[in-house]
Protein backbone atom coordinates (compact mmCIF):
# COMPACT_ATOMS: atom_id res chain seq x y z
CA UNK A 1 0.00 0.00 0.00
CA UNK A 2 1.57 3.52 -0.81
CA UNK A 3 1.88 6.08 1.62
CA UNK A 4 0.59 9.29 0.14
CA UNK A 5 1.40 12.68 2.22
CA UNK A 6 -1.44 14.72 3.02
CA UNK A 7 -1.41 18.63 2.17
CA UNK A 8 0.45 19.74 5.67
CA UNK A 9 3.01 17.34 5.74
CA UNK A 10 4.31 18.18 2.56
CA UNK A 11 4.37 21.46 3.70
CA UNK A 12 6.30 21.06 7.09
CA UNK A 13 8.57 19.02 4.74
CA UNK A 14 9.01 22.11 2.49
CA UNK A 15 9.95 23.76 5.30
CA UNK A 16 11.89 21.42 6.95
CA UNK A 17 13.88 21.72 3.25
CA UNK A 18 14.27 25.36 3.43
CA UNK A 19 15.76 25.09 7.54
CA UNK A 20 18.36 22.53 6.43
CA UNK A 21 19.80 24.57 3.34
CA UNK A 22 19.56 27.79 4.87
CA UNK A 23 21.89 26.42 7.81
CA UNK A 24 23.96 24.20 4.80
CA UNK A 25 24.70 27.96 3.71
CA UNK A 26 25.29 29.64 6.92
CA UNK A 27 27.87 27.01 7.65
CA UNK A 28 29.71 27.59 4.07
CA UNK A 29 29.81 31.06 4.64
CA UNK A 30 31.50 30.85 7.93
CA UNK A 31 34.09 28.14 5.72
CA UNK A 32 34.52 30.28 2.81
CA UNK A 33 34.99 33.33 5.40
CA UNK A 34 37.46 32.18 7.58
CA UNK A 35 40.11 31.99 4.17
CA UNK A 36 40.43 35.72 4.23
CA UNK A 37 39.54 37.20 7.18
CA UNK A 38 43.47 37.45 8.99
CA UNK A 39 42.16 39.14 12.16
CA UNK A 40 45.23 40.65 14.19
CA UNK A 41 48.33 41.33 12.53
CA UNK A 42 52.05 42.53 13.79
CA UNK A 43 53.06 45.13 12.11
CA UNK A 44 56.34 46.19 13.06
CA UNK A 45 58.76 44.66 15.39
CA UNK A 46 61.69 46.57 17.35
CA UNK A 47 63.94 46.90 20.63
CA UNK A 48 66.24 49.45 21.91
CA UNK A 49 68.81 47.42 21.14
CA UNK A 50 69.99 44.55 19.60
CA UNK A 51 68.62 41.14 21.38
CA UNK A 52 71.93 39.55 21.73
CA UNK A 53 73.76 37.98 24.65
CA UNK A 54 76.72 39.45 26.74
CA UNK A 55 79.81 38.81 27.13
CA UNK A 56 79.33 39.24 31.11
CA UNK A 57 76.78 40.45 33.24
CA UNK A 58 73.69 42.27 31.03
CA UNK A 59 72.13 44.10 29.17
CA UNK A 60 68.87 45.74 29.49
CA UNK A 61 66.37 46.20 26.24
CA UNK A 62 62.73 47.61 25.35
CA UNK A 63 61.15 44.86 23.38
CA UNK A 64 58.00 46.87 21.36
CA UNK A 65 55.69 45.58 18.55
CA UNK A 66 52.73 47.52 16.37
CA UNK A 67 49.71 45.65 15.82
CA UNK A 68 46.79 46.45 13.89
CA UNK A 69 43.23 45.04 15.86
CA UNK A 70 41.15 42.65 13.39
CA UNK A 71 38.56 43.36 15.30
CA UNK A 72 36.42 45.68 17.17
CA UNK A 73 38.19 46.39 20.85
CA UNK A 74 35.44 46.82 22.87
CA UNK A 75 35.16 48.55 26.36
CA UNK A 76 34.21 45.41 28.18
CA UNK A 77 37.31 43.82 26.76
CA UNK A 78 40.83 44.03 27.58
CA UNK A 79 44.29 44.18 25.89
CA UNK A 80 46.96 41.39 27.40
CA UNK A 81 50.23 40.31 26.37
CA UNK A 82 51.96 36.76 27.21
CA UNK A 83 55.14 35.11 26.80
CA UNK A 84 56.75 31.66 26.53
CA UNK A 85 59.88 30.10 26.11
CA UNK A 86 62.84 27.93 27.50
CA UNK A 87 64.53 31.54 27.63
CA UNK A 88 62.10 33.52 29.50
CA UNK A 89 61.12 30.16 31.68
CA UNK A 90 64.49 29.41 33.17
CA UNK A 91 65.46 32.93 33.67
CA UNK A 92 67.75 33.50 30.98
CA UNK A 93 65.59 36.38 29.73
CA UNK A 94 64.28 38.73 32.77
CA UNK A 95 60.44 40.86 32.18
CA UNK A 96 59.82 43.34 34.45
CA UNK A 97 57.55 42.63 37.23
CA UNK A 98 56.55 46.85 37.54
CA UNK A 99 53.67 47.34 36.00
CA UNK A 100 54.47 51.16 34.74
CA UNK A 101 56.96 49.04 32.25
CA UNK A 102 54.26 47.53 30.02
CA UNK A 103 52.67 50.60 28.43
CA UNK A 104 50.04 50.02 25.09
CA UNK A 105 49.01 53.48 23.30
CA UNK A 106 46.97 54.04 20.26
CA UNK A 107 46.04 57.55 18.74
CA UNK A 108 43.29 59.54 19.98
CA UNK A 109 42.57 56.14 23.01
CA UNK A 110 43.58 55.71 26.37
CA UNK A 111 44.48 52.56 27.23
CA UNK A 112 45.41 52.10 31.09
CA UNK A 113 48.40 50.47 32.28
CA UNK A 114 48.38 46.68 33.86
CA UNK A 115 47.51 46.15 37.42
CA UNK A 116 50.19 46.80 40.07
CA UNK A 117 50.47 42.87 40.14
CA UNK A 118 51.28 41.00 37.32
CA UNK A 119 50.49 37.45 36.35
CA UNK A 120 53.40 35.45 36.16
CA UNK A 121 54.14 35.87 32.18
CA UNK A 122 50.64 37.64 31.51
CA UNK A 123 50.27 41.50 31.21
CA UNK A 124 46.59 42.50 30.90
CA UNK A 125 46.32 46.71 30.15
CA UNK A 126 43.45 48.24 31.44
CA UNK A 127 40.18 48.68 29.27
CA UNK A 128 39.53 51.56 27.32
CA UNK A 129 36.51 53.92 28.45
CA UNK A 130 35.33 53.70 24.56
CA UNK A 131 35.28 51.25 21.93
CA UNK A 132 38.41 51.11 19.93
CA UNK A 133 37.50 50.07 16.40
CA UNK A 134 39.16 47.23 13.88
CA UNK A 135 41.82 48.49 11.59
CA UNK A 136 43.73 50.87 15.02
CA UNK A 137 47.27 50.04 15.40
CA UNK A 138 48.04 50.29 18.99
CA UNK A 139 51.65 49.88 20.02
CA UNK A 140 52.80 47.70 22.66
CA UNK A 141 55.94 48.23 24.68
CA UNK A 142 57.96 46.37 27.30
CA UNK A 143 60.41 47.66 28.78
CA UNK A 144 63.39 47.17 31.45
CA UNK A 145 63.44 43.49 29.70
CA UNK A 146 66.80 41.38 30.66
CA UNK A 147 69.34 39.30 28.59
CA UNK A 148 71.67 37.89 31.05
CA UNK A 149 74.96 36.56 29.70
CA UNK A 150 76.63 33.38 28.04
CA UNK A 151 75.07 29.82 28.97
CA UNK A 152 77.40 26.87 29.72
CA UNK A 153 76.61 24.98 27.04
CA UNK A 154 78.28 24.99 23.31
CA UNK A 155 75.32 24.68 21.52
CA UNK A 156 74.26 28.16 23.22
CA UNK A 157 77.17 30.14 21.35
CA UNK A 158 75.55 29.11 17.77
CA UNK A 159 71.76 27.98 18.64
CA UNK A 160 69.35 31.28 19.08
CA UNK A 161 66.53 31.01 21.84
CA UNK A 162 63.23 31.84 20.78
CA UNK A 163 60.57 33.66 22.87
CA UNK A 164 56.84 33.62 22.20
CA UNK A 165 54.77 36.64 22.48
CA UNK A 166 50.94 35.94 22.17
CA UNK A 167 48.82 39.46 21.68
CA UNK A 168 44.95 39.20 22.66
CA UNK A 169 41.86 41.87 21.94
CA UNK A 170 38.36 40.67 21.88
CA UNK A 171 38.10 37.00 21.89
CA UNK A 172 39.37 35.41 18.74
CA UNK A 173 41.36 38.29 17.82
CA UNK A 174 44.56 37.54 19.17
CA UNK A 175 48.40 37.15 16.97
CA UNK A 176 51.70 35.52 18.13
CA UNK A 177 54.97 36.68 17.53
CA UNK A 178 58.28 34.85 18.14
CA UNK A 179 61.95 37.20 18.44
CA UNK A 180 65.00 35.38 18.65
CA UNK A 181 67.58 36.23 21.42
CA UNK A 182 71.11 36.09 19.42
CA UNK A 183 73.63 33.86 21.13
CA UNK A 184 76.95 35.19 23.03
CA UNK A 185 79.43 36.15 19.71
CA UNK A 186 82.85 35.18 20.94
CA UNK A 187 85.26 36.91 17.97
CA UNK A 188 87.88 34.69 19.70
CA UNK A 189 86.23 31.02 19.42
CA UNK A 190 86.63 29.19 16.38
CA UNK A 191 83.01 29.47 16.02
CA UNK A 192 82.67 32.90 14.80
CA UNK A 193 85.11 34.48 12.43
CA UNK A 194 86.76 37.73 13.42
CA UNK A 195 86.38 40.89 11.03
CA UNK A 196 89.14 41.18 8.80
CA UNK A 197 90.38 43.18 5.69
CA UNK A 198 92.83 46.62 5.24
CA UNK A 199 92.38 49.47 6.72
CA UNK A 200 92.84 52.74 4.46
CA UNK A 201 96.25 53.31 6.30
CA UNK A 202 97.14 49.70 5.05
CA UNK A 203 96.34 50.14 1.39
CA UNK A 204 97.85 53.53 1.80
CA UNK A 205 100.79 52.38 3.10
CA UNK A 206 100.95 49.20 0.43
CA UNK A 207 100.63 51.88 -2.68
CA UNK A 208 103.39 54.16 -1.26
CA UNK A 209 105.61 51.04 -1.47
CA UNK A 210 104.54 50.22 -4.58
CA UNK A 211 104.93 53.89 -6.08
CA UNK A 212 108.62 53.77 -4.50
CA UNK A 213 109.55 50.61 -6.12
CA UNK A 214 108.54 52.10 -9.87
CA UNK A 215 110.39 55.04 -9.13
CA UNK A 216 113.62 52.75 -8.46
CA UNK A 217 116.29 53.65 -10.96
CA UNK A 218 119.93 51.96 -11.51
CA UNK A 219 120.50 48.41 -11.53
CA UNK A 220 117.87 47.66 -9.03
CA UNK A 221 115.69 49.13 -11.17
CA UNK A 222 112.32 46.75 -12.27
CA UNK A 223 111.92 44.84 -15.31
CA UNK A 224 108.56 45.72 -17.62
CA UNK A 225 107.23 42.40 -16.50
CA UNK A 226 107.42 43.81 -12.81
CA UNK A 227 106.33 47.40 -13.77
CA UNK A 228 103.15 45.47 -15.27
CA UNK A 229 102.51 43.51 -12.26
CA UNK A 230 103.18 46.46 -9.70
CA UNK A 231 100.70 48.57 -11.82
CA UNK A 232 98.03 46.01 -12.04
CA UNK A 233 98.47 45.54 -8.17
CA UNK A 234 98.17 49.13 -7.46
CA UNK A 235 94.84 49.58 -9.49
CA UNK A 236 93.25 46.64 -7.64
CA UNK A 237 94.14 48.63 -4.36
CA UNK A 238 92.65 51.35 -5.27
CA UNK A 239 89.78 49.72 -6.80
CA UNK A 240 89.28 47.96 -3.28
CA UNK A 241 89.64 51.22 -1.28
CA UNK A 242 87.17 53.33 -3.54
CA UNK A 243 84.57 50.39 -3.80
CA UNK A 244 84.77 50.12 0.07
CA UNK A 245 84.49 53.43 1.29
CA UNK A 246 82.67 54.93 -1.52
CA UNK A 247 84.33 58.35 -1.32
CA UNK A 248 86.75 60.19 -3.22
CA UNK A 249 88.18 62.28 -0.31
CA UNK A 250 89.80 59.26 0.60
CA UNK A 251 91.09 58.61 -2.61
CA UNK A 252 92.24 61.98 -3.02
CA UNK A 253 94.82 62.13 0.24
CA UNK A 254 96.08 58.85 -1.11
CA UNK A 255 96.08 58.77 -4.85
CA UNK A 256 98.47 61.22 -7.20
CA UNK A 257 95.81 62.42 -10.52
CA UNK A 258 95.87 59.44 -12.66
CA UNK A 259 95.41 56.89 -10.33
CA UNK A 260 92.68 59.34 -8.43
CA UNK A 261 90.70 59.27 -11.30
CA UNK A 262 90.41 55.47 -11.11
CA UNK A 263 89.85 56.02 -8.12
CA UNK A 264 86.74 58.32 -8.91
CA UNK A 265 85.69 56.28 -12.11
CA UNK A 266 85.33 53.17 -9.56
CA UNK A 267 83.46 54.59 -6.99
CA UNK A 268 80.85 56.44 -9.42
CA UNK A 269 80.29 53.05 -10.83
CA UNK A 270 79.31 51.67 -7.64
CA UNK A 271 77.38 54.94 -6.67
CA UNK A 272 75.32 54.57 -9.58
CA UNK A 273 75.03 50.01 -9.11
CA UNK A 274 73.96 51.01 -5.81
CA UNK A 275 71.25 53.31 -6.94
CA UNK A 276 69.94 50.83 -9.47
CA UNK A 277 69.59 48.75 -6.51
CA UNK A 278 67.53 50.98 -4.57
CA UNK A 279 65.17 51.89 -6.73
CA UNK A 280 64.63 48.22 -7.73
CA UNK A 281 64.05 47.60 -4.11
CA UNK A 282 62.03 50.77 -3.27
CA UNK A 283 59.77 49.41 -6.70
CA UNK A 284 59.51 45.91 -5.00
CA UNK A 285 58.25 47.40 -1.80
CA UNK A 286 55.65 49.57 -3.39
CA UNK A 287 54.38 46.66 -4.91
CA UNK A 288 54.43 44.34 -2.00
CA UNK A 289 52.52 47.32 -0.02
CA UNK A 290 49.78 47.62 -2.61
CA UNK A 291 48.73 43.99 -2.40
CA UNK A 292 48.77 44.41 1.02
CA UNK A 293 46.27 46.91 0.98
CA UNK A 294 44.41 45.10 -1.55
CA UNK A 295 43.99 41.95 0.44
CA UNK A 296 42.93 44.39 3.40
CA UNK A 297 40.15 45.69 1.68
CA UNK A 298 39.50 41.94 0.52
CA UNK A 299 38.96 40.94 3.96
CA UNK A 300 37.12 43.87 4.81
CA UNK A 301 34.57 43.28 1.65
CA UNK A 302 34.28 39.75 2.25
CA UNK A 303 33.66 40.39 6.01
CA UNK A 304 30.84 42.98 5.92
CA UNK A 305 29.50 40.57 3.01
CA UNK A 306 29.15 37.29 5.32
CA UNK A 307 27.75 39.51 8.31
CA UNK A 308 24.71 40.75 5.86
CA UNK A 309 24.45 37.35 4.52
CA UNK A 310 23.77 35.87 8.18
CA UNK A 311 21.18 38.09 8.83
CA UNK A 312 19.40 37.37 5.86
CA UNK A 313 19.65 33.38 6.11
CA UNK A 314 18.88 34.06 9.91
CA UNK A 315 15.71 36.06 9.45
CA UNK A 316 14.88 32.82 6.92
CA UNK A 317 14.96 30.51 9.13
CA UNK A 318 13.10 32.52 11.88
CA UNK A 319 10.54 32.39 9.90
CA UNK A 320 10.34 29.08 8.15
CA UNK A 321 10.99 27.78 12.09
CA UNK A 322 7.51 29.86 13.02
CA UNK A 323 5.29 28.69 9.78
CA UNK A 324 6.12 24.99 10.96
CA UNK A 325 5.37 25.79 14.44
CA UNK A 326 1.89 27.19 13.43
CA UNK A 327 1.63 24.28 10.97
CA UNK A 328 2.27 21.53 13.74
CA UNK A 329 -0.30 23.58 16.00
CA UNK A 330 -2.93 23.89 13.10
CA UNK A 331 -2.15 19.82 12.50
CA UNK A 332 -3.01 18.99 16.00
CA UNK A 333 -5.87 21.25 16.13
CA UNK A 334 -4.43 23.16 18.84
CA UNK A 335 -5.20 26.24 17.50
CA UNK A 336 -8.30 27.17 14.84
CA UNK A 337 -7.52 27.27 11.08
CA UNK A 338 -8.60 30.96 10.93
CA UNK A 339 -5.79 32.32 13.82
CA UNK A 340 -3.36 29.80 12.07
CA UNK A 341 -4.37 31.32 8.75
CA UNK A 342 -4.05 34.96 9.88
CA UNK A 343 -0.59 33.91 11.67
CA UNK A 344 1.12 32.66 8.45
CA UNK A 345 -0.28 35.65 6.23
CA UNK A 346 1.28 38.40 8.99
CA UNK A 347 4.92 36.16 9.60
CA UNK A 348 5.05 35.81 5.65
CA UNK A 349 4.29 39.48 5.00
CA UNK A 350 6.76 40.87 7.64
CA UNK A 351 9.33 38.21 6.70
CA UNK A 352 8.80 39.76 3.33
CA UNK A 353 9.45 43.32 4.28
CA UNK A 354 12.40 42.76 6.37
CA UNK A 355 14.13 40.18 4.03
CA UNK A 356 13.03 41.99 1.26
CA UNK A 357 14.91 45.40 2.41
CA UNK A 358 17.93 43.17 3.25
CA UNK A 359 18.60 41.76 -0.02
CA UNK A 360 18.31 44.80 -1.65
CA UNK A 361 20.42 46.50 0.23
CA UNK A 362 23.35 43.74 -0.35
CA UNK A 363 22.16 44.02 -4.04
CA UNK A 364 22.41 47.69 -4.04
CA UNK A 365 26.09 47.68 -2.37
CA UNK A 366 29.69 48.15 -4.68
CA UNK A 367 31.49 44.92 -5.51
CA UNK A 368 34.99 46.29 -4.62
CA UNK A 369 33.89 48.22 -1.07
CA UNK A 370 30.71 46.65 0.97
CA UNK A 371 30.67 50.26 2.57
CA UNK A 372 29.17 52.16 -0.18
CA UNK A 373 26.46 51.99 -2.80
CA UNK A 374 25.88 51.95 -6.37
CA UNK A 375 23.67 54.79 -6.95
CA UNK A 376 22.01 55.56 -10.71
CA UNK A 377 24.46 58.03 -11.33
CA UNK A 378 28.16 58.03 -13.80
CA UNK A 379 30.58 59.18 -10.72
CA UNK A 380 33.29 59.95 -13.02
CA UNK A 381 31.70 61.86 -15.28
CA UNK A 382 30.80 63.94 -12.28
CA UNK A 383 34.29 64.25 -11.10
CA UNK A 384 35.29 65.11 -14.30
CA UNK A 385 32.24 68.15 -15.01
CA UNK A 386 33.47 68.86 -11.05
CA UNK A 387 37.03 69.67 -12.38
CA UNK A 388 35.78 71.38 -15.58
CA UNK A 389 33.97 73.74 -13.15
CA UNK A 390 36.99 74.48 -10.99
CA UNK A 391 39.06 75.15 -13.96
CA UNK A 392 36.90 77.62 -15.23
CA UNK A 393 36.98 79.63 -12.55
CA UNK A 394 40.04 81.93 -12.35
CA UNK A 395 40.26 82.08 -8.75
CA UNK A 396 41.37 78.78 -9.10
CA UNK A 397 44.30 79.00 -11.09
CA UNK A 398 46.84 79.39 -8.59
CA UNK A 399 46.41 76.16 -7.17
CA UNK A 400 47.05 74.34 -10.42
CA UNK A 401 50.57 73.59 -12.16
CA UNK A 402 52.06 75.17 -15.44
CA UNK A 403 50.14 74.71 -18.02
CA UNK A 404 46.56 73.88 -16.00
CA UNK A 405 48.22 70.62 -14.39
CA UNK A 406 45.54 68.50 -12.85
CA UNK A 407 46.97 69.37 -9.24
CA UNK A 408 50.51 70.32 -7.37
CA UNK A 409 52.00 70.37 -4.35
CA UNK A 410 49.19 71.34 -1.73
CA UNK A 411 46.52 71.51 -4.30
CA UNK A 412 46.16 67.75 -4.49
CA UNK A 413 45.33 67.06 -0.63
CA UNK A 414 42.18 66.11 -0.29
CA UNK A 415 39.76 67.57 2.97
CA UNK A 416 41.45 66.22 6.27
CA UNK A 417 45.15 66.17 4.96
CA UNK A 418 47.72 68.62 4.66
CA UNK A 419 51.05 68.72 2.08
CA UNK A 420 54.33 68.04 4.09
CA UNK A 421 57.09 69.70 2.39
CA UNK A 422 59.83 66.85 3.62
CA UNK A 423 57.92 63.39 2.78
CA UNK A 424 56.62 64.98 -0.68
CA UNK A 425 52.90 64.00 0.10
CA UNK A 426 49.72 64.48 1.55
CA UNK A 427 49.49 63.56 5.24
CA UNK A 428 46.37 63.60 7.68
CA UNK A 429 46.31 66.81 9.92
CA UNK A 430 44.72 65.33 12.61
CA UNK A 431 46.52 64.51 15.68
CA UNK A 432 49.97 65.65 13.36
CA UNK A 433 52.84 67.54 15.31
CA UNK A 434 55.06 69.31 12.91
CA UNK A 435 58.03 71.36 13.03
CA UNK A 436 61.38 72.02 11.69
CA UNK A 437 65.27 71.19 12.18
CA UNK A 438 68.08 73.77 11.38
CA UNK A 439 72.03 72.45 11.13
CA UNK A 440 74.70 75.14 12.56
CA UNK A 441 78.14 74.12 11.39
CA UNK A 442 80.56 73.89 13.78
CA UNK A 443 82.05 77.32 14.78
CA UNK A 444 85.14 78.95 13.98
CA UNK A 445 87.89 76.70 16.47
CA UNK A 446 85.63 74.10 17.48
CA UNK A 447 84.89 70.41 15.38
CA UNK A 448 81.17 70.20 16.09
CA UNK A 449 77.44 71.70 15.27
CA UNK A 450 74.46 71.97 16.51
CA UNK A 451 70.91 70.81 15.36
CA UNK A 452 68.02 72.48 16.44
CA UNK A 453 64.68 71.04 16.18
CA UNK A 454 61.23 72.82 16.96
CA UNK A 455 57.95 71.01 17.17
CA UNK A 456 54.63 72.23 17.02
CA UNK A 457 52.35 69.75 19.33
CA UNK A 458 49.17 68.87 18.15
CA UNK A 459 47.74 66.55 20.49
CA UNK A 460 48.50 67.67 23.78
CA UNK A 461 50.82 65.80 25.66
CA UNK A 462 51.01 64.78 29.83
CA UNK A 463 53.27 63.99 32.22
CA UNK A 464 55.28 60.97 30.97
CA UNK A 465 54.14 61.02 27.53
CA UNK A 466 57.22 61.03 25.11
CA UNK A 467 58.76 62.34 22.40
CA UNK A 468 61.30 60.13 19.50
CA UNK A 469 63.46 61.92 17.25
CA UNK A 470 65.71 59.59 14.92
CA UNK A 471 68.16 61.38 13.47
CA UNK A 472 69.56 59.76 9.79
CA UNK A 473 71.47 57.09 9.85
CA UNK A 474 75.31 57.34 8.57
CA UNK A 475 74.79 61.53 8.79
CA UNK A 476 76.52 62.30 12.16
CA UNK A 477 79.14 61.37 14.63
CA UNK A 478 80.74 62.47 17.75
CA UNK A 479 79.28 62.30 21.75
CA UNK A 480 76.03 63.90 21.70
CA UNK A 481 74.17 66.45 24.08
CA UNK A 482 71.02 67.49 24.35
CA UNK A 483 69.48 70.59 25.79
CA UNK A 484 65.38 70.27 25.39
CA UNK A 485 62.21 72.21 26.14
CA UNK A 486 61.99 72.85 29.80
CA UNK A 487 59.32 70.96 29.69
CA UNK A 488 61.08 68.31 28.25
CA UNK A 489 64.12 65.87 29.67
CA UNK A 490 66.07 63.21 27.81
CA UNK A 491 66.49 59.25 28.65
CA UNK A 492 68.48 58.67 25.62
CA UNK A 493 70.94 60.79 23.72
CA UNK A 494 72.84 59.22 20.68
CA UNK A 495 73.28 60.06 16.61
CA UNK A 496 70.44 58.09 15.92
CA UNK A 497 67.38 58.02 18.18
CA UNK A 498 66.17 60.71 20.96
CA UNK A 499 63.65 59.82 23.18
CA UNK A 500 62.50 62.69 26.02
CA UNK A 501 59.78 62.37 28.34
CA UNK A 502 57.50 65.12 29.05
CA UNK A 503 57.73 66.57 32.73
CA UNK A 504 54.59 67.36 35.18
CA UNK A 505 52.08 69.83 33.40
CA UNK A 506 52.57 68.24 30.09
CA UNK A 507 52.81 70.13 26.58
CA UNK A 508 49.71 72.12 25.42
CA UNK A 509 48.30 72.03 22.03
CA UNK A 510 50.45 74.96 19.83
CA UNK A 511 52.93 74.78 22.10
CA UNK A 512 56.70 74.70 20.56
CA UNK A 513 59.15 72.14 22.09
CA UNK A 514 62.93 73.32 21.30
CA UNK A 515 64.91 70.41 21.34
CA UNK A 516 68.80 71.41 20.75
CA UNK A 517 71.95 68.16 20.45
CA UNK A 518 75.30 69.56 20.39
CA UNK A 519 78.97 67.42 20.34
CA UNK A 520 78.11 66.37 17.01
CA UNK A 521 79.75 66.71 13.45
CA UNK A 522 78.77 65.76 10.01
CA UNK A 523 80.28 62.54 8.14
CA UNK A 524 82.24 63.16 5.00
CA UNK A 525 80.76 60.21 3.90
CA UNK A 526 76.78 61.82 3.95
CA UNK A 527 77.37 63.37 0.83
CA UNK A 528 75.06 61.02 -0.90
CA UNK A 529 72.81 60.63 2.16
CA UNK A 530 69.06 61.55 2.37
CA UNK A 531 68.76 64.60 5.48
CA UNK A 532 65.56 63.95 6.65
CA UNK A 533 65.00 63.27 10.35
CA UNK A 534 61.71 61.19 11.89
CA UNK A 535 59.65 62.61 14.74
CA UNK A 536 56.65 60.89 16.74
CA UNK A 537 55.24 61.03 20.30
CA UNK A 538 53.43 58.79 22.25
CA UNK A 539 50.17 60.01 21.02
CA UNK A 540 50.78 59.04 17.36
CA UNK A 541 52.78 56.67 16.80
CA UNK A 542 52.82 57.28 13.38
CA UNK A 543 56.40 59.46 12.23
CA UNK A 544 56.79 62.62 10.08
CA UNK A 545 59.80 63.54 7.86
CA UNK A 546 61.57 66.88 8.54
CA UNK A 547 64.56 67.34 6.07
CA UNK A 548 67.64 68.98 8.15
CA UNK A 549 68.74 72.33 6.38
CA UNK A 550 72.07 73.77 6.68
CA UNK A 551 74.17 70.31 5.70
Amino acid sequence: MAYQMNKDTKILLVLLAVVVLCSAKLLKDYLYRNQYIEGMTVVSQESSVQLRRPTTGSITADIMFTVTLGSDLLSTSALSISWSGAAAATGDVVFSSAATNYIATASGYTIPSPAATLTGTLATFGSSAIKIPSGTRILITIKGVTINNKKSSAADYTDPDSIEFTITGTTGDSTKKVIKILPYADIGSSKFTAPTGATVTQVRDSITAINTRLQTTGVTAPDAAEVDNLTKARSALIALLASTYGTVKEAGQVFESGALYEAQQTAIDFISKEKVRASSNADALSSDNLNKRRMAQINTYYTRNYEANSNVMKNVIYISVSLIILAVLRNKNLIPSSISTLGIVLILTMGGIVIGTQVFDIMSRNDQDFDKYDWNFNEEQMNQKTLSDKNSEMSSLSDMGIGGAPCYGASCCSVGTTWNSGMKQCIPSVNRISGSAVWTPPASGSLTGKLTVKLTIATALLAADTITITLPSGVFTGTAALTAHTQLTGTTVSTTTNTLTVKAGGISVGNVADIEITGMSVLDSATYLQKQLTASTSKDVNEIGIIISGI
